[in-house]
């Protein structure tokens, strides 16, 4: 059983086992329904009881791959081995297991590590994607549990795609708009270089999206942050008080240091 509410009168069905010969289509339909079954549950309550099994399942669909000794009947490597899931399984499994994240925050505090890391290293994009939006609406629910890891949310802002580039500053706007997140570390300086994104989509909607965000309620955050700006950009780390942020990684990637990259840097300052 997939999902059973807390009365356990109401089910819904996935069997893992056929889940490679199951049409993708009609599985991302079933995680879909289930996960909008889980969110209307008792809208009343903040959190409800959910089935272990269900929550199992589901776990096991967001995996690059499903190991045969999970799975009794998976049909695919004769001999054993993995069965690979298909993306947009594990892209509609991500948003599914979000949702039951947000009835039960402490299952939201055992999944936020996993999201990070497939936000860091996952191959697929449109699953970096949905984590992107899980995470979102994870830090509107329990700010205290994803805010500490608003580094890896961020980093997205240099993610080889550029719809997780566009989609990870449009949420990193609309928390900062809603003061879910607020300016610290280095995601100033992260958020400022997407106005020279390659992407053409990502540029224009950080000029406009950051300066009226910015002139609106931080007036003088240009100014007060103008010389480590100078510092951070050109990968300056000698000074003792400026550009040094030690939990926070991948800071290389934001730099634009060297003088093939001044007008660049030009470009951010004015």
């Amino acid at each position: 059983t997939l999902f059973a509410s807390s009365d356990g009168k109401s089910k819904k069905s996935i069997n893992v086992s056929n889940i490679t010969a199951t049409c993708e289509q009609q599985v991302s339909r079933l995680l879909f329904t289930l996960g909008e079954v889980i969110i209307q549950q008792k809208p009343d309550l903040d959190e409800i009881k959910l089935n272990p099994k269900t929550v199992s399942v589901v776990q096991t669909l967001i995996q690059p791959s499903i190991p045969q000794h999970n799975v009794s009947s998976v049909s695919s490597s004769p001999g054993g081995g993995n069965d690979v899931l298909n993306s947009t399984v594990r892209a509609h499994a991500f948003t599914t297991l979000g949702k039951c994240c947000l009835r039960s925050k402490a299952l939201a505090k055992t999944m936020v590590p996993v999201m990070i890391r497939e936000l860091r290293s996952g191959e697929c994009p449109v699953v970096r994607n949905n984590v992107l939006v899980v995470l979102c609406d994870m830090c509107r629910t329990f700010t205290d549990t994803v805010d500490g890891q608003v580094d890896a949310v961020t980093a997205t802002l240099r993610d080889e795609n550029e719809v997780v580039r566009r989609h990870g500053l449009m949420i990193l706007v609309q928390l900062l708009q809603e003061d879910y997140i607020k300016w610290k570390g280095p995601m100033f300086f992260r958020a400022l270089r997407t106005i020279i994104d390659d992407d053409q989509a990502v540029k224009t909607f950080a000029k406009g999206a950051l300066t009226k965000l910015i002139v609106a309620k931080w007036p003088r955050q240009f100014h007060k942050h103008f010389v480590e700006a100078v510092f951070y950009y050109n990968n300056e780390t000698t000074s003792k008080k400026y550009n040094h942020f030690p939990n926070w990684t991948g800071d290389e990637q934001f730099a634009l240091d060297g003088e093939n990259k001044r007008q660049l840097r030009l470009y951010i300052y004015q």
